[in-house]
């Protein structure tokens, strides 16, 4: 049995996973009253009670200093906040808190709604990362060669340097092997496809296909979420091992509310908080350690500058 601390962003997310967490509720048959001779019009119907469906139903507020989260058994789930510098923020204060109360946290999962990029995960589908890369934390600069001073020579085109080839520190961290497979193999219940790959975090939701092709052709990542890496980054500074789960609401590219199906993912996000409190009482994290902080990204043409292939 562990104990598990899910990091959404934002309320609805946070919602979705509780649902779960409390079990489907379904009406109870209605009661038919007693009567000592049949009559033409029939007794109404003594009114409906729900009833739970699983064992799963109290949530109990928690405090953690500004940050009120919610708690079900050994799951934990706070609404952090939208990016990577709130999900950082109240993973770090959820964790320093626990641990000094002495009931600290085994795990640190980030869960909530996710774009897929075309080909790689589509509506519907649940993304489990073996990668969660800083995609867009970094800097601009043109290439090697520029143009010339004449005005002659091509415009130089902007490229990107990432963390690890700025030397600034990992511009990926990988969860633990056995976590993202024994994940996997929890979500394969859902009934609906499971992926496994990179997700990217980023500060600026992608709204075009040419910024989709981009991270598509430097990360050869699954899916695009936000929250992701600052929350990597605050369990792996206390030593507590992460993941990140996602349900794929919309596709990577130019920014269509028409093509998104928000309450479908939501949906989903229920379906795996049951699977995930089920996990909590079964996952082995025996051996587990977060991932070296020295995880280069991986490119389709080859290892970043940065270090070796993080496959």
């Amino acid at each position: 049995m562990s104990r598990l601390l899910i990091i959404a962003s934002v309320d609805a997310e946070a919602d979705a996973v509780c649902a779960g967490l409390m079990g489907t509720w379904r009406p109870a048959p209605p009661k038919r009253l007693a009567t000592s001779a049949p009559t033409s019009t029939p007794p109404a119907p003594a009114r409906a009670r729900p009833i739970p469906a699983r064992d799963r139903q109290l949530l109990t507020a928690v405090r953690f200093g500004p940050y009120l989260a919610r708690r079900s058994g050994d799951v934990t789930v706070l609404a952090a906040g939208v990016g990577g510098p709130a999900a950082a923020a109240g993973t770090a204060t959820c964790l320093a808190l626990a641990a000094g109360a002495g009931d600290g946290f085994d795990l640190v999962v980030t869960i909530g709604v996710a774009g897929g990029f075309p080909g790689q995960a589509d509506l519907g589908d649940v993304v489990v990362a073996d990668r969660i890369v800083a995609a867009d934390l970094g800097a601009q600069s043109p290439p090697a060669f520029e143009a010339t001073d004449d005005g002659d020579g091509p415009p130089p085109e902007v490229g990107f340097l990432d963390l690890a080839e700025l030397g600034l520190g990992p511009a990926a961290l990988a969860p633990h092997p056995g976590i993202v497979t024994q994940l996997a193999q929890t979500m394969d219940a859902l009934g609906r496809p499971v992926r496994v790959g990179a997700i990217a975090s980023v500060s600026t939701v992608t709204g075009t296909d040419a910024r989709a092709g981009e991270l598509a052709a430097r990360y050869d990542p699954l899916a695009e979420a936000m929250e992701g890496y600052g929350a990597a980054v605050a369990a792996s500074a206390f030593g507590v091992p992460f993941a990140e789960v996602r349900a794929i609401c919309n596709p990577v590219g130019r920014r269509d509310r028409a093509r998104w199906d928000l309450p479908g993912a939501m949906s989903a996000l229920s379906a795996v908080s049951v699977l995930l409190a089920e996990f909590a009482d079964t996952v082995d994290l025996t051996g587990v350690r977060p991932a070296a902080p020295a995880v280069a990204t991986q490119r389709r043409d080859g290892p970043a500058r940065g270090g070796p292939a993080a496959r």
